[in-house]
């Protein structure tokens, strides 16, 4: 059996909805705002996502070439048999053979695999003007 509702009661439950539904959309609009002009915009190349993304972030050679700055021949290079271990780029197969990287990998591969080059000569720092004083 039906309960019966009075109009004043139907229109006190409308009314309630809307407050509800437009609270909900308020603290919604929050969250999901386009960045104004003052605020950095969500990345947009592959290069600065590389950085952004969640570690389980699946990655194509196309998109890794981007985010790398380097060819796709690169990329095949750097995962195939004949590049040394200590150089491969970690990578997985996917059902069609496809290549695949997930982005927290490749962070750490980059972080491990980056070479720090120090000048250990002070002469190093010496302008090209300041060499020709020295040499006229």
């Amino acid at each position: 059996m039906a309960a019966v509702v009075s109009p004043f009661e139907q229109a006190l439950v409308e009314r309630l909805a809307e407050l509800v539904a437009g609270r909900v959309m308020e603290l919604l609009s929050d969250r999901v705002r386009d960045p104004s002009p003052g605020e950095n915009p969500s990345p947009t190349s592959w290069r600065e996502r590389l950085w952004t993304a969640h570690p389980e972030t699946r990655l194509g050679v196309r998109e890794l070439a981007e985010a790398l700055g380097r060819s796709r021949s690169w990329i095949y290079s750097r995962t195939g048999r004949s590049c040394p271990t200590s150089r491969r780029i970690p990578h997985s197969l996917d059902d069609s053979g496809e290549l695949v990287f997930k982005a927290g990998e490749i962070r750490d591969w980059l972080a491990r695999s980056e070479i720090r080059v120090l000048s250990l000569r002070p002469s190093a720092a010496i302008s090209v003007e300041d060499r020709r004083r020295k040499s006229a």
